[in-house]
């Protein structure tokens, strides 16, 4: 928390504190008795003159003035009598325990019962989510140290759902995409089954997470966060536009139409609809049959999108794969192999990937369109890009302990029409 919290709240606290320690020390003394007799003893005299008044004017008699007189001084008398009366025994004792005793436990109860059912963690979180909005984090590693301070706090709270859709979506920024499918999977499961809708558009970014983080593969969870979705909403655009990818990367044509249809027909105006027009195309362009004149249109009026053509190598690069004699001793032969191309800026996610075994080497490899993970990340022509490739003895698309890779690059794409050397050499520690 804030110091200005604290601060507040001592404050607030000491203000409390105030009403039961002042009347301990600041209570009327001895001399308020006093005051009091005096008052009574001038209204006495007051009053008597008035009597005498009333006597020699002939008001009263003599003897209704020594009546009334005698009941004034015996009124008199007890006034005095109750205000000598001492005080219980032991009464301040117990005033200075009970005041002693609310002294200690007005701050106690007052910190305890704010941490049992107070909001310091929204309070914290919220701060958190300032600070990622307003653009005060400078450097990426800050950013780093407040989305992971923002996932503890929300561990601990959980029911924040805009602070795990802002992490969620912040993760994704960072490239962190492992990290925001799990932080969409912690938001749908607040929406619940009240809010289907919602859940599913949850489920279906934390398969894109997932998806990213498999460098555009669909594995285990990528695929059980699609189903998730798809139980909830069978239109659910984002699950949809990715077994899109998945049909197109497993050359089912067909299929990758039917779903990228599906996804403009519920979403015309999808952000990516000009690079789903265009897989569309490349689709149909795959199976050899006449693309419709609607999807042409798209691609013409969008940036030119490599997975829209037929890979004629103006969008691609050519590299030699091969294995250095130390990896050839240490991978099997059925050990699956990435190869893919990423951008030299920008996101990190592969823009090209092919899937191989240790078997198939060396090869010669060109990496173009046709291999893009999905319609909007595909290689363009002139981009400068590197080329990774990882003999994965997990068979999973992420650096794991024992792996071994190699890299080649910058390349142009489109530029150099003799393969690169790309040696896999280097062990993944």
């Amino acid at each position: 928390m804030t110091l200005t919290f604290w601060l507040a709240l001592v404050l607030l606290v000491a203000l409390a504190l105030l009403f039961v320690v002042y009347p301990l020390f600041f209570r009327r003394g001895q001399g308020s008795g006093l005051t009091r007799q005096q008052q009574n003893l001038d209204a006495y005299r007051q009053r008597l003159e008035e009597l005498e008044q009333e006597r020699t004017a002939g008001v009263v008699d003599e003897k209704l003035f020594n009546r009334l007189k005698q009941e004034m001084e015996a009124n008199l008398l007890d006034d005095v009598d109750d205000q000598e009366v001492a005080p219980p025994q032991g009464s301040r004792k117990l005033l200075l325990s009970v005041s002693f005793a609310a002294s200690v436990l007005v701050p106690v109860l007052a910190f305890y019962l704010y941490g049992e059912w107070g909001a310091e963690e929204r309070v914290a979180q919220t701060r958190l989510m300032h600070q990622m909005q307003s653009g005060e984090i400078s450097s990426p590693s800050q950013m780093y140290q407040v989305m992971d301070e923002l996932e503890a706090r929300l561990a601990r709270s959980p029911d924040n759902a805009d602070g795990w859709l802002m992490l969620a979506r912040s993760r994704m920024q960072m490239e962190q995409f492992l990290e925001a499918g799990t932080a969409y999977e912690r938001l749908a499961s607040l929406a619940g089954e009240e809010n289907r809708k919602d859940a599913a558009v949850a489920w279906g970014l934390a398969a894109q997470g997932y998806f990213l983080a498999a460098d555009g593969q669909i594995n285990s969870r990528t695929r059980e966060a699609i189903n998730r979705a798809r139980t909830l909403n069978p239109e659910e655009v984002n699950a949809t536009g990715l077994l899109g990818i998945d049909a197109f990367q497993r050359e089912e044509y067909r299929q990758a139409i039917d779903y990228w249809e599906s996804v403009l027909a519920v979403a015309p105006d999808h952000l990516q609809g000009d690079s789903i027009r265009n897989g569309v195309a490349a689709a149909y362009t795959r199976l050899g049959e006449p693309v419709p004149q609607s999807y042409l249109v798209g691609a013409a009026a969008s940036e030119p999108s490599p997975v829209a053509t037929e890979g004629s190598g103006d969008a691609s690069v050519r590299v030699s794969v091969q294995l250095s004699e130390q990896a050839q001793q240490e991978v099997p032969d059925d050990a699956v192999v990435f190869v893919y191309a990423r951008a030299m800026e920008g996101p990190p996610r592969p823009l090209a990937i092919s899937r191989l075994t240790v078997e198939d080497l060396p090869l010669e490899l060109q990496l173009d369109d046709t291999m893009a993970m999905s319609p909007e990340d595909a290689l363009s022509p002139g981009q400068e890009v590197m080329v990774i490739a990882r003999v994965s003895l997990s068979g999973d698309a992420s650096p794991q302990t024992g792996d071994w890779q190699g890299e080649a690059g910058p390349l142009r794409a489109g530029e150099i029409s003799q393969p690169t050397l790309l040696r896999i050499d280097q062990s993944v520690r």
